[in-house]
């Protein structure tokens, strides 16, 4: 064991190993490497405020409980043994390396200042992740699992490499930068989730059917690669803004599978409607269910048409309307070689004339002595034509 009660150890550069418990009551100052190495796993830490520079654990079945919060300015190595953070908050400045075991249900604080950090969980589920360095960067090694919060500060940046990360539990917040890399942002668990920030996925996924996710008003989420949010029948995901009635923006850029989700107060940026399948639509969604297609307005009615006239070879059977603005209908007549119809209106009106000779249906004016005038039309099965001429 360790001890300090009263007084100040100033470790300098050189190296510390503890095979025991750590205790500080007083003042321990270090630029070095502080090493615990026990074997056995009933060792305690208590840092009493103390800040490490460099900590490992090196000792094969070790066990160590923290007895307060431990701050590592630097780096922060679990080579072997079992390191149990309980509820205290734990800090590090420099990298993360577990190939041992790391259990923890509060919050590690990663805040370094520098870009060339990298975090190797080692299998260790996180309970909160707070990245909060001012122009700090991380860059996961293997995946990152938690099992409640993770937050990137303002100024700080995670590099996801194309490593998985998986919540369980509650909150995404990112209100500084996160570079997927090409990995999957999982949202399991049927905890309530809340989206915080704007952020661009890879794939987003998200398949416990009850949950909720919450996104914050006004924040647009994009995903790059696919897009998954599939609840079970009668059991949906939820989709819904933090604050009610004002929509939330979502960005499904590459691929998506979209089902059994209810979706209130949504803006859908791809420019394509989304359908999903067994779906709800709660309303103030723009380009979410594409609305049904109208019904086709109804077919006019025909026009009448004059009953046709069956020829018997006397023209006086054949006649023309009274009006002369009235279709003249040619179906289903019967014309010989000659033969004419003549319809004479009053003075200042028109009419039209209807003749048949050389096997052809000719449309002329006549004037109002039976004279053909110079127009002519020679008409075709299926075609129409208007002529007209005045009586002087």
């Amino acid at each position: 064991n360790l001890t300090i009660t009263n007084g100040t150890l100033a470790a300098s550069t050189y190296e510390v190993n503890v095979g025991g418990n750590f205790s500080n009551s007083g003042t321990f100052t270090t630029s070095g490497t502080v090493t615990f190495d026990a074997t056995d796993t009933d060792n305690t830490i208590t840092s009493g405020g103390a800040s490490f520079n460099n900590l490992t654990f090196n000792g094969v079945g070790g066990g160590w409980t923290l007895q307060d919060a431990l701050d590592v300015n630097n780096n922060l190595t679990i080579t072997n043994g079992t390191l149990a953070a309980s509820t205290y908050e734990v800090n590090v400045g420099g990298n993360f390396s577990n190939s041992g075991t790391f259990t923890t249900s509060g919050t590690v604080t990663f805040d370094a200042t520098d870009t060339d950090n990298t975090i190797t969980s080692g299998g260790a589920r996180f309970y909160n992740i707070s990245f909060d360095g001012a122009a700090g960067a991380w860059t996961l090694q293997d995946a990152l699992e938690l099992n409640h919060n993770l937050s990137i500060g303002s100024g700080s940046t995670l590099n996801a490499n194309g490593q998985d990360i998986t919540l369980y539990g509650s909150n995404w917040t990112n209100n500084g930068t996160f570079n997927s890399g090409n990995n999957t942002v999982t949202f399991e668990g049927t905890d309530d989730t809340q989206i915080n920030g704007s952020t661009t996925f890879y794939n987003l996924t998200s398949t416990a059917a009850g949950k909720q996710i919450t996104f914050e008003a006004g924040s647009t989420q994009t995903v790059d690669g696919t897009l998954t949010l599939s609840g079970s029948s009668g059991n949906l995901i939820s989709l819904r803004s933090s604050s009610d009635g004002a929509q939330w923006n979502i960005n499904p850029a590459g691929l998506y599978s979209i089902s059994n989700v209810s979706v209130k107060d949504s803006y859908n940026r791809s420019g394509a409607y989304l359908d999903p399948a067994g779906s709800t639509d709660l309303g103030n969604n723009d380009f979410w269910f594409t609305p049904p297609t109208p019904p086709e307005p109804p077919t006019p009615p025909e026009p009448p048409v004059d009953p046709p006239v069956v020829d018997d070879g006397d023209d006086d059977d054949i006649s023309l309307p009274d009006d002369p603005s009235t279709m003249i209908s040619l179906t289903g007549l019967e014309f010989e070689e000659g033969e004419k119809l003549k319809k004479r209106y009053p003075k200042g009106k028109y009419r039209t004339v209807v003749i048949v000779f050389e096997g052809r249906v000719v449309v002329a004016p006549y004037d109002e002595t039976g004279i053909q005038q110079d127009k002519e039309v020679v008409l075709n099965a299926g075609d129409q034509t208007t002529q007209a001429g005045e009586v002087k």
